[in-house]
């Protein structure tokens, strides 16, 4: 994949999306009719893995509803008006909801004939076109146009789209494209010469930085209210081009991005630009070490010998993380990455996943954990204590919320030392979800979906996880919270008001890690971070908090000051464990790590 471009496609409709199973590491996966494999993301969205010799196939991911398909270009072939079956596609199973029979919708009434003409950079007739138009006025399909001789016709609803596609001109020549906004209201022709494209081209301080990852991103608002994204990626700029047609009038919220890492193993350039209003014709920037914001990450192990595979992910403001570039490295291990301060609003998501560093088959029978957040705020990952993390969600059902009448269970148990949200693999779960006292709900597993009482009513809701080797430390983790809920209206998310706390390892501590062990005998600072889900903690929220040196047979109640706890351990070696109890605005939530870290000599 190295030796060129390789564009994939993903047209994404962003909505709501249930996280059953959420708490739990999944290896579902979905093998569409064309071999390539699809598993649920796990910073949201969706991975999809080529069948072999199938890497350059382009895709659309489209979400609506409830109804998710994976659907590989080269099976929309055109014909029908551009309408084909993607029920043989939908891998809505992977979140929980059943696969549809079919999601044929009947021709809409009023249609013109749109012709493509596709020229390559060479000047000759397009043999490998590849269009899509997203319906934006009314709710309508996606319609997919190939053009292999330079020209197709194809019948299409009369309204507004925008279109998105490339044009290959040779193994490693391509160019992107997008016209924002295309009228349709009679027979129309657009002609799309690739000759008009013109390169990216990003310069960085370090001039032995190469290029890693390059993502170009459509953004289209939809009449109701929803986006429609395509995202152009590959694993470097040489041989691509980009090319916006011109719009029919003005392109309302449409807005672009363009996003690239460069860099080595010590050190990655994360830059990102938001283009409001329309798509570039060729990009090119020259970033200064001014316009760098840097960040000096280091990355703790669980587990001796293991290893991590990083990804970040470009994320434009209210929009999730769509695809983006993972490297390896072995644990633990610290690398600088900048980030750019005039992106325009684009944050970057980063994931951390931890494998045991044994050989696997599939690789993925290996990960033990995996962790995600925001990139470009915190410096430290998968530090020690491991427990509770229910800040900075990325969804609106993250991570304990309520639809109607179902309830979401979703929460973080194994976040790291920072707050970033984490999940585990677990040797058992459990969950009790009670109402006014009674049981309404249980599970075997750390969280899910679970339908309730429409009348308001005091609900306690308790989430335990537990862990086996090769795992030493927070070997097991509870959660309890305790929030009045009743049915909400319409198609809003609600989330109650809980918290979290996430604790550091204590100060002039060594790292705490797979073999990190605290002073013994002395008294230590422990800090820590409350996180509220719904946003915000509130001013004078302070936590309750115990430790026990007995995996929690008897507890004690420590100082605490500011956001500092005091503990001074014992003589002796053992492990310290860590309760937390914070009550505000009638919600009450508590959450114990049994072995949270060791101390010792």
């Amino acid at each position: 994949m190295l030796g060129g471009p390789v564009a994939v496609i993903l047209a994404l409709i962003l909505v709501p999306l249930e996280e059953s199973k959420a708490s739990t590491l999944s290896k579902e996966a979905v093998t569409l009719p064309t071999g390539d494999r699809v598993v649920p993301g796990r910073a949201g969205g969706l991975q999809v893995t080529p069948a072999p010799g199938r890497e350059r196939t382009p895709y659309i991911v489209r979400r609506t509803g409830r109804r998710t398909h994976v659907l590989p270009a080269d099976v929309a072939q055109p014909g029908h008006g551009g309408r084909f079956d993607p029920a043989p596609f939908d891998v809505s199973g992977l979140f929980g909801a059943e696969p549809a029979a079919s999601d044929k919708r009947p021709a809409v009434a009023g249609t013109a004939a749109l012709t493509v003409r596709a020229i390559d950079r060479l000047g000759r007739p397009a043999q490998d076109g590849e269009f899509f138009l997203t319906r934006t006025d009314a709710p309508g399909e996606d319609l997919y146009v190939a053009v292999r001789d330079g020209v197709t016709t194809v019948e299409v609803p009369m309204g507004s789209y925008v279109l998105t596609g490339s044009v290959q001109t040779g193994p490693a020549e391509i160019t992107w494209l997008a016209q924002p906004r295309l009228v349709v209201t009679g027979t129309r022709e657009i002609i799309v010469d690739a000759r008009a494209g013109r390169p990216v081209s990003v310069t960085v301080p370090r001039p032995t930085a190469r290029p890693l990852f390059l993502e170009v991103r459509s953004m289209a608002p939809l009449a109701d209210g929803q986006l429609a994204e395509e995202a152009f990626y590959t694993l470097g700029t040489d041989g691509v081009t980009l090319l916006q047609l011109p719009p029919d009038g003005p392109t309302g919220g449409y807005a672009s991005m363009v996003s690239v890492l460069l860099g080595e193993d010590a050190y990655v350039y994360a830059l990102a630009w938001r283009l409001p209003g329309g798509f570039p014709t060729g990009f090119a920037r020259t970033v200064t070490g001014r316009s760098l914001a840097t960040v000096v990450a280091t990355h703790g192990a669980q587990v001796a010998g293991s290893t991590a595979v990083k990804t970040l992910f470009p994320r434009p403001s209210a929009v999730s993380a769509v695809v983006g570039r993972s490297l390896s490295y072995a644990l633990p291990f610290t690398r600088t990455e900048y980030y750019n301060t005039d992106s325009g609003g684009v944050d970057w998501q980063a994931t951390v996943d931890e494998f045991d560093g044994l050989p696997h088959e599939d690789p993925y029978d290996g990960l033990l954990g995996t962790l995600s957040g925001v990139g470009t705020r915190t410096e430290a990952w998968n530090m020690a204590v491991h427990g509770p993390a229910l800040g900075d969600p990325d969804l609106v059902e993250q991570w304990i919320s309520r639809n109607g009448d179902t309830m979401v269970v979703a929460p973080r148990l194994f976040g790291d030392g920072a707050g970033h949200a984490g999940l585990s693999r677990l040797r058992a779960g459990r969950t009790v979800l009670s109402r006014n006292g009674s049981v309404v709900a249980e599970s075997a597993e750390a969280g899910g979906n679970f339908t309730v009482p429409a009348a308001p009513g005091r609900y306690r809701l308790e989430v335990s996880a537990t862990r086996a080797a090769p795992f030493t430390l927070s070997t097991t983790v509870t959660g309890v919270w305790t929030f009045d809920s009743g049915h909400v209206a319409g198609p809003d998310w609600w989330r109650p008001h809980l918290h979290s706390v996430s604790f550091a390892a204590p100060r002039d501590a060594a790292p705490l890690g797979a073999d990190g062990t605290a002073p013994v005998g002395r008294t230590v600072a422990l800090p820590f971070r409350v996180a509220a889900q719904d946003g915000p903690v509130g001013p004078g929220v302070t936590p309750v908090i115990e430790v026990s040196f007995d995996d929690g047979a008897s507890w004690r109640q420590v100082a605490v000051s500011g956001q500092v706890a005091t503990v001074r351990h014992p003589a002796g070696s053992g492990f310290v464990s860590l309760r937390a109890r914070v009550a505000d605005g009638g919600t009450v939530s508590e959450q114990t790590v049994i072995r949270a870290y060791r101390y010792g000599p």
